[in-house]
């Protein structure tokens, strides 16, 4: 069994059923999100996994021909296996295609020819989501309880409020 497997699956729906499901590896790539290698100059390495990396870098021309965007950079490492690769790809063709949205880290280009797979995504300056919430674990704990507080002020207690419920008809 691989090390590693494709498990994302795009769903969509279909004649007759509700859903179909969609292999990312068959996902087609659309070659206009080509950015040239040249133009990426790259900085310190922001995190590492098992078979990839992330690098900061600045691209040179992304969107402006004047303008140096900073970025991150998803790559794999020389070790990296045929399955990787795959992986790696199948999540370029999925970023490519959900499009733009506040709430994931967008796609911006990639690099696909003639050297390694290399995938350009927005910066996040506080770092990865896991990581600023442990950091900030403290802080969203007193705003919570805080909220909590007020809330049990303001409001019937929740036992109450359910037996209240009961008797009204």
């Amino acid at each position: 069994k691989p090390k590693y497997e494709i498990r994302w699956q795009i769903i969509q729906p279909a004649e007759g059923n509700n859903y179909i499901c969609i292999d990312p590896t068959q996902l087609p790539y659309n070659d206009n999100w080509e950015f040239p290698r040249a133009n990426l100059q790259f900085g310190k390495t922001l995190g590492a996994g098992a078979f990839g990396k992330v690098m900061e870098a600045t691209a040179i021309g992304l969107g402006n021909v004047d303008s140096a965007v900073r970025v991150a950079v998803k790559m794999l490492k020389s070790s990296a296996h045929t399955d990787e690769v795959e992986a790696l790809m199948s999540e370029l063709k999925i970023l490519s295609h959900l499009g733009n949205h506040k709430n994931i880290v967008n796609l911006l280009g990639a690099c696909t020819h003639g050297g390694p797979i290399l995938v350009i995504t927005e910066y996040c300056r506080y770092g990865d989501l896991l990581n600023f919430l442990r950091k900030k674990a403290e802080i969203m704990n007193e705003i919570f309880s805080a909220s909590l507080e007020e809330q049990s002020s303001t409001s019937s207690d929740y036992k109450n409020m359910a037996t209240e419920q009961t008797y009204m008809k």
